[in-house]
């Protein structure tokens, strides 16, 4: 039963985040926290280091991983999804493993832009401290900064509440960067003096980087990158309930209300129970009778999380497809993020 539950879990890992080039394409947001972490002074640091040139940044990242196991190894623990999926290879399972890495080339790669300044920044903070400061110990700060600011799914970084058993884990899939945000919005809070007006300032700069900039940001750019024709007051409406929602996002069960604030028809549970949700769509479709493009888009859903494949990319391109031949966009972009959010309605 616990294999089972873990293979599905799995799945709609592989099935919402595998090629999924809208969620490579925010990772570096990320790098808000990692303001918050080590202060922006240092990220600037970190990112003038690291995108000097193309060559140096491949070198840069050679050298970065050379020194860092952590690092080297990012790729298998950047969040808990991810690590729970590279643990449960067999070991003769190495086409699977191979193909598991390929899905997720994209956000890993993107990852990078957010960890390698992050953790560059870091180790010359460390090294600018003081006396006493010794390389393998600024390499080792440099690699705790990447983990708070950005999440690992690493056993030793997470909470209780996200090492339980398969079934526990269910209620916490894809929280790992919400579990950052939280500890980092903990550690803030911890350090204000709320008797200090300039303490208190610092504190709202915090949150401002932990919460409001990345959400606002990333709503636009995921509208932006489908080519949403939405006004003023839509744009507005989808920033509003996605800030109200943000806080909620760091907290297990509660995070399940967020539909509600931003305007979900129903409750779809989990998303490590996700499977059990496309199964009754795909049920409803097939009860209907009618072999449409509904039905299609059901199946794919839930195969996808079966067969372990990227289904939430193939439904966007699929759809990116469709609206291009119908007119409804002529953004070539829509092959890869879908088509306008009106179009696709």
């Amino acid at each position: 039963f616990a294999r089972a539950l873990a293979w599905l879990r799995d799945g709609v890992t592989i099935s919402y985040l595998g090629l999924n080039l809208t969620t490579a394409a925010i990772q570096p947001l990320g790098l808000t926290q990692s303001m918050v972490r080590i202060g922006p002074k240092w990220v600037a640091v970190g990112l003038m280091h690291w995108i000097a040139g193309a060559q140096t940044m491949e070198t840069t990242v050679s050298s970065v991983q050379a020194r860092s196991t952590m690092m080297r190894n990012r790729w298998q623990t950047m969040n808990a999804a991810l690590a729970d999926l590279y643990r449960s290879q067999a070991p003769n399972a190495e086409w699977r493993s191979k193909a598991d890495k390929f899905f997720f080339y994209f956000i890993v790669k993107m990852q990078m832009v957010a960890d390698m300044p992050t953790g560059l920044g870091a180790y010359e903070k460390a090294m600018a401290d003081g006396e006493g400061m010794t390389e393998d110990k600024a390499i080792a700060m440099a690699d705790q900064a990447v983990e708070d600011a950005q999440g690992s799914g690493s056993i030793k970084d997470l909470p209780a509440v996200m090492r339980g058993t398969p079934a526990h884990r269910l209620f916490t899939n894809f929280m790992t960067y919400m579990n950052a945000t939280f500890n980092l919005t903990a550690e803030s809070y911890r350090r204000t003096n709320f008797r200090a007006p300039g303490s208190v300032g610092l504190f709202a700069v915090d949150l401002l980087l932990l919460y409001t900039l990345p959400t606002v940001l990333m709503t636009l750019l995921r509208g932006l990158l489908r080519g949403d024709e939405a006004d003023d007051e839509e744009w507005t409406k989808r920033i509003v309930q996605d800030q109200l929602a943000a806080p909620f996002s760091t907290l297990p069960l509660v995070r399940e209300m967020t539909g509600l604030i931003q305007g979900a028809r129903g409750y779809e549970g989990p998303a490590g129970t996700r499977f059990f949700v496309e199964v009754g769509g795909l049920g409803r479709q097939l009860r209907q009778g009618d072999v449409d493009l509904d039905l299609i888009a059901a199946m794919n859903r839930a195969a996808g999380i079966l067969f372990h494949y990227p289904a939430l990319q193939v439904e966007r391109t699929w759809e990116g497809i469709r609206a291009l031949n119908e007119g409804e966009t002529g953004r070539p972009s829509a092959l890869l993020f879908g088509p306008p959010k009106e179009a696709s309605n």
